[in-house]
């Protein structure tokens, strides 16, 4: 098993000084490989980008997990902004987030 994580798949946003540079076709190439190799068993992709950059994984069973990026190195009201936004694609194989605690003579869920 092997496991990828994608963060200079930069469309929507523009970052200063970004790997790989800014805009451009990078993105649109990244999501294709992801859609492209997303059912392989043997891999567990993670595409990291901003609110509804990369939905056009969902129809190919793909889930995302939102979170909020730590403010630190954020100067700008965009940049404060921009990290609320931040989510993570995960494809089919990752394992999907359990919200909650299964008791330990429980059954899981199907």
């Amino acid at each position: 098993m092997r496991r990828l994580l994608f963060v200079a798949a930069l469309g929507a946003v523009a970052l200063a000084g970004a790997a790989g540079g800014v805009g451009g076709a990078l993105a649109d190439e990244v999501r294709a490989w992801c859609l492209h190799n997303g059912h392989d068993r043997k891999l567990r992709i993670v595409l990291c980008g901003h609110e509804g950059e990369h939905d056009a994984l969902l129809a190919a069973g793909w889930h995302i997990r939102e979170w909020t990026a730590r403010k630190g190195y954020a100067l700008t009201d965009e940049a404060i902004a921009n990290s609320s936004s931040e989510t993570l694609w995960c494809s089919p194989h990752c394992v999907p987030l359990v919200k909650t605690q299964v008791g330990l003579f429980d059954e899981a869920a199907a």
